[in-house]
């Protein structure tokens, strides 16, 4: 258990990750001299949902509307004796604090002065620098694998530090390989909506993005690379800070279907030189979203105050590969290796006997060939007739030596789905809430070496949720309150789970070491021969949740804009990846079956599965605990503009 505790600091910041994806805009009010205005109500209204902020100006005139979604606004300002000022088309976007200059005239303040067709406003109240993507570069710039995390790579600041496969989202690790800024890999903070959105694996520490929203219920995103807010902190690399959609008053919503198939492919140049028809494969992606105000006939009329989004999205693909293994022969699997004697240098593939073994002149052991390489029914061992009939049967020729005798071609599917959904709600002017969800699940099933029963199952899942508070305690006073859970977990598991040990022939007091539900057939390595019930990562899974919670409290005194608050949060992991504790790990060398002395060279092939069948085998088992971890970081800030 770690405590780390980050103590802010006037104007400066540690780390890189920024806590906010909404943006502020903030100004001065003056009069035609320039004279400052105090006591001005300023209310900026969202364009698309009716939402409402206000503040007033300070005594010189300085105002702040913080928290505000990214998205356009009006901005109104109103004082006794003065005109009223309205400022249409201010563009709102994640993470930035405009600068917004309100000049007002003397007069009757049912006048009102519009003020349009300005030019686009600077984002001059930040002193970060990081890359912006907004929705319409959102829906125009091609994402390969359908992950608006991919437009991170267009940034000048980011290198690519994995292979440029398609990056869908199913891949937290590729997405989460980049270095920024000449920053470490995986030390990038993901957040939505101000929420962290990172996981810990518990196997190598890295930290990687847990959930990689549909485009369609992405608003904007920004990478901040170099922040000098006191807000910031918690990593040494860069932040991705993505700002989720929300539903408007109008009814929006929309449908897609993307897909990518070998049938329309031409063949390539090489391809067409050596008479190959390029590979099989299906690509398919489809989606919908939709967004509105939420009405309930009688009950509630959720225009300007109530909405509601959802988003799905599910990928199916598949790209079929192919293997050429080895497998034991049907004579081989009763014990006869004769075959081997009769290709050239066949002496070479003499089995020898393990249990002739005896000592020989120099501190050597010497054993006796199996007569013809035949080994005797008498010899073959109950395990090894079990696990070697596993196996399929070779359906190719091979080689002389009995290699590369089977062929197997995998589609390998893959597939998830995603779903994401978000309820807003303005309580009064000065209070609103909002509340996120999410989950994803993917599965994908593998064959290693293309037999049957080494056969297993990847999946990966993220859940996740947000609720979000903001409170405006004063005329110059906003509260921010933050919750939010972030889950994921990587689990595999061999499809042979419930195999009865003793039905291979196992003893019932090794059987009752593991548990029977996830008791497997195991792994076993016999030289040349392809293995049997092989993993990837192991039987389990690596989990972690984070729990974030943060209070950002916004005052405005005089000439100072002042921000302070606190960033709680608890990682915690968990680990049950125990493949040895299910099953035996058995491998079976040619240690005990080469010869006539034991430190003669090993065969090609044959002498490790005769070791298979007399019952030599080496191997182990574990007894293997869970495991977990958990880390408190503690985070305290005082910003002064």
């Amino acid at each position: 258990m770690r405590w780390l505790t980050i103590a802010g600091a006037l104007l400066t910041a540690i780390g890189a990750a920024a806590q906010e994806s909404r943006g502020v805009i903030a100004g001065r009010v003056t009069d035609e001299s320039g004279a400052s205005v105090s006591g001005a109500r300023l209310r900026a209204r969202n364009i698309e949902t009716g939402i409402v902020t206000s503040a007033l100006s300070g005594l010189n005139g300085a105002f702040r509307l913080p928290f505000l979604i990214p998205g356009v606004y009006q901005v109104d300002a109103e004082f006794t004796g003065f005109k009223k000022t309205s400022i249409e088309k201010v563009e709102v976007r994640v993470g930035e604090t405009l600068d917004l200059p309100v000049r007002m005239e003397l007069g009757n303040v049912a006048e009102t002065i519009e003020v349009s067709g300005a030019a686009p406003l600077l984002e001059t109240g930040t002193s970060g620098m990081g890359t912006f993507m907004d929705a319409r570069r959102l829906q125009d710039l091609p994402q390969r694998g359908g992950n608006p995390m991919e437009l991170t790579r267009l940034s000048p600041q980011v290198v690519n530090l994995t292979n440029l496969r398609a990056m869908k989202a199913s891949s937290p690790s590729g997405t989460s390989q980049m270095a920024v800024a000449g920053g470490p890999r995986f030390n990038t903070e993901f957040q939505i909506d101000g929420i962290s959105n990172t996981t810990a694996d518990l196997g190598d520490g890295r930290i990687r993005v847990a959930f990689i929203p549909p485009s369609s219920a992405v608003s904007e995103f920004r990478m901040e690379v170099s922040p000098y807010d006191a807000t910031f902190g918690h990593t040494p690399g860069a932040t991705v800070n993505i700002s989720t959609k929300s539903g408007a008053n109008q009814l929006h919503g929309e449908l897609r279907y993307w897909f990518r198939n070998s049938a329309l492919d031409a063949p390539n140049w090489f391809e067409n030189r050596n008479g190959v028809k390029p590979a099989v494969y299906q690509d398919n992606r489809y989606g919908a979203s939709a967004g509105g105000p939420v009405w309930i006939p009688r009950l509630h009329d959720g225009r300007n105050r109530t909405f509601w989004f959802y988003a799905y999205e599910g990928n199916q693909w598949g790209r079929p590969t192919s293997s050429t293994n080895t497998v034991p022969t049907v004579a081989q699997r009763t014990g006869d290796f004769s075959a081997l004697l009769t290709i050239p240098n066949g002496s070479r593939y003499q089995i020898y006997n393990p249990f002739s073994t005896r000592a020989a002149a120099g501190g050597r052991f010497q054993r006796d060939p199996i007569p013809g390489n035949v080994i005797p029914s008498s010899m073959l061992d109950s395990v090894g007739l079990n696990l070697v009939n596993l196996y399929p049967a070779p359906n190719q020729a091979g080689r002389n030596d009995g290699t590369n005798n089977h062929f197997y071609s995998d589609v390998r599917k893959q597939e998830y789905n995603t779903h994401f959904g978000r309820l807003d709600h303005q309580f009064r002017e000065g209070h609103r809430v909002f509340f996120r969800i999410h989950n994803y699940a993917w599965i994908s099933g593998q064959d290693r070496y293309g037999l049957p029963v080494s056969r297993f199952n990847t999946r990966s899942g993220r859940r996740g949720l947000a609720l979000d508070d903001v409170l405006i305690l004063g005329p110059a006073t906003v509260l921010n309150l933050r919750y939010g859970l972030s889950y994921g977990d990587q689990g595999e598991a061999r499809q042979t789970q419930g195999t009865d040990l003793t039905t291979l022939g196992f003893s019932r007091a090794l059987a009752s070491l593991v548990d029977p539900a996830l008791s497997t057939v195991p792994r076993v390595r016999a030289g040349a021969y392809s293995p049997l019930a092989e993993w990837n990562n192991g039987d389990g899974a690596n989990s972690s949740i984070t729990h974030t919670l943060l209070a950002n409290l916004s005052n405005a005194r005089g000439a100072h804009s002042l921000r302070y608050g606190v960033d709680a949060r608890l990682y915690r992991g968990f680990g049950t990846r125990i493949p040895l504790a299910n099953s035996p790990d058995l491998n079976y060398p040619s240690t005990f079956t080469r010869g006539p002395l034991d430190n003669a060279a090993p065969a090609a092939i044959g002498q490790e599965l005769a070791s298979l069948l007399l019952g030599v085998p080496d191997g182990q088992m574990e007894r293997t605990a869970t495991s977990a971890f958990q880390d408190k970081y503690l985070g305290l800030f005082l910003q002064d503009d």
